[in-house]
């Protein structure tokens, strides 16, 4: 693999001084295109109602218009499935096997070739340092073609009455292809011949006067407008008023949380990466803590069955969950162990690879199945009823304030008196059911985030933290047990090598467990200070 880094600077200056038909032959066409979709320098949108002979026909009028160069090309630009690069300001480009990481708006860019070519990419199939820009920006996502870019170019050159070249016109037509959907865009880009500036303010000019404004932002920014990709990386945020009924609020987050498991299906199936399942399991606890907090407002008799069909739903996923987290933490794993030991650790992770292969197939029939798809149909129908002619609740009609008042006060109120109750013996099952409700009430929390002021978000952020720190202590906790269970289930196939890595495996573990439960008192006291004084309903 191979990378360079650039800093586009205006091209004009730089690549039309000499005659085009020398600098097409001289210039690396390769070079040049990228260019033309990176600057943003004299760049100018051709209204759908013009056509290109009638821009020609206007520049005739004091010029010689003549075709040096006609050229198709094709690029794409890969991300994560919610355009997690594109919302960091960043774009990662492919032109033929050359990648090209791109910073929007300045335009500067890092090239890389990754080592194969395939379908989907990650961040360790790539040099540094786009490597490593990948590996903070899209973390475990897998990168694929998110937008198919065919470019059409004629370029053609301005003479005047001595025959001198005096101006360049690239007549770009963009064709944009994203989830079926084509979306087409026309430009003009001018390159100005120095010592020609009159004649550049006069096609300037004429193209004002024909209609054809100039754009701010470069080709490829124009492909990744926001009509195009602000849809696919937008946040879980409903937004809710305060007098709006309870019912209808509570059924317009249920819509929302279906149409991102619906959106994260496909992904799973195709097992494009783990975070397809991550997401959807976060779609499902959160349905599942709405309709058991909020049951005052649901038909219970369709509620109930739903709650049992997505727990069941959710059980089913869990070992496959617990495999993808084993097999994204290998490095960590290995990094924890001396080098010695580490070798040991190949015939766990194969086996592991295995059984995540055997599981990924199961999972994989159920969400394919006519029962899942079923299932999901009966939801959506359920989604879309008129909730207030199946029962009469009397909750169903009262603000959504007034409701979420009363479930966060109560919420807040059990988890600090379960809280308090916390110690360092305590139980990793009593950890556990405190854990659950720390979750459920962040999940509320989301919920109604924006019926309270800015005080919520802290409250948020909190509950965040307590639940990254018992999660990794239930995960130790988990792990640990795991890992011996193997050693004992497979002893007879394990070397010693594996079974020593383990054992020192299971010790790094034991070790950060009992450090962290050592100080789970002092986190519970903060957390109750801290939430106390952040939020009052």
């Amino acid at each position: 693999m191979k990378f360079a880094k650039f800093n586009l600077v205006n091209p004009s200056s730089c690549f039309y001084l000499c005659h085009v038909n020398k600098l097409v032959k001289e210039m690396d066409a390769f070079s040049e295109n990228l260019l033309l979709i990176l600057s943003s320098n004299e760049i100018y949108r051709i209204p759908a109602r013009l056509s290109q002979s009638r821009i020609v026909t206007g520049l005739s009028d004091a010029y010689t218009v003549e075709r040096v160069l006609s050229a198709t090309h094709q690029f794409a630009i890969y991300d994560t499935f919610d355009w997690r690069l594109a919302a960091s300001r960043m774009l990662l480009v492919r032109m033929e096997k050359k990648f090209y990481q791109i910073e929007r708006g300045s335009g500067s860019y890092t090239e890389s070739v990754p080592g194969r070519n395939q379908h989907y990419y990650y961040w360790h199939d790539f040099d540094d340092p786009v490597c490593a820009m990948l590996k903070q920006k899209a973390d475990v996502r897998a990168l694929y073609s998110q937008l198919e870019i065919q470019m059409k170019r004629s370029t053609m050159r301005l003479c005047n009455a001595d025959g001198k070249t005096v101006h360049i016109c690239h007549f770009i037509r963009l064709t944009v292809a994203a989830d079926g959907d084509i979306k087409r865009i026309r430009l003009i880009k001018t390159a100005p011949v120095r010592g020609y500036s009159q004649d550049h303010r006069w096609v300037v000019t004429k193209f004002a006067a024909m209609g054809i404004r100039e754009e701010k932002v470069s080709p490829v920014e124009l492909c990744c407008h926001e009509n195009v990709i602000a849809a696919r990386f937008q946040k879980f945020k409903p937004m809710l008023k305060k007098n709006q009924a309870s019912w209808q609020a509570v059924q317009g987050i249920l819509q929302m949380l279906n149409e991102t498991m619906q959106v994260n299906r496909e992904g799973l199936l195709k097992d494009i990466d783990t975070e397809f399942l991550h997401d959807f399991r976060v779609a499902l606890r959160r349905t599942r803590t709405a309709l058991n907090q909020v049951k005052s407002v649901l038909p219970q008799s369709e509620a109930v069955r739903f709650k049992a069909e997505f727990k069941s739903l959710q059980r089913a996923t869990n070992r496959l969950r617990d495999l993808d987290v084993y097999l994204l933490n290998r490095s960590a794993y290995e990094e924890a162990l001396p080098m010695s030991l580490r070798p040991g650790l190949a015939p766990f992770f194969e086996e592991l690879s295995k059984s995540r292969h055997d599981e990924f197939e199961r999972v994989r029939q159920l969400f394919d199945s006519a029962e899942f798809d079923a299932l999901m149909e009966q939801w959506a129908v359920f989604l879309c009823a008129d909730w207030q002619q199946q029962e009469n609740l009397t909750l169903q009609n009262a603000p959504i304030k007034s409701l979420s008042d009363q479930l966060l006060k109560d919420g807040l109120d059990d988890i600090l008196t379960e809280a308090a109750k916390i110690a360092t013996d305590s139980s990793m099952k009593q950890i556990h059911k405190i854990r659950i409700r720390c979750k459920n009430f962040r999940y509320m929390c989301e919920f109604f985030h924006s019926l309270y002021s800015a005080d919520l978000k802290k409250v948020i952020a909190l509950f965040k933290e307590l639940q990254d720190y018992l999660g990794r202590l239930n995960d130790l906790s988990v792990q640990q047990k795991q890992i011996m269970e193997f050693m004992y289930t497979v002893q007879h196939a394990t070397d010693t090598r594996t079974t020593a890595a383990l054992g020192g495996l299971v010790a790094v573990l034991n070790r950060e467990f009992e450090s962290m439960r050592s100080h789970i008192r002092s986190r519970f006291d903060d957390f109750s200070r801290h939430v106390s004084n952040s939020f009052h309903v």
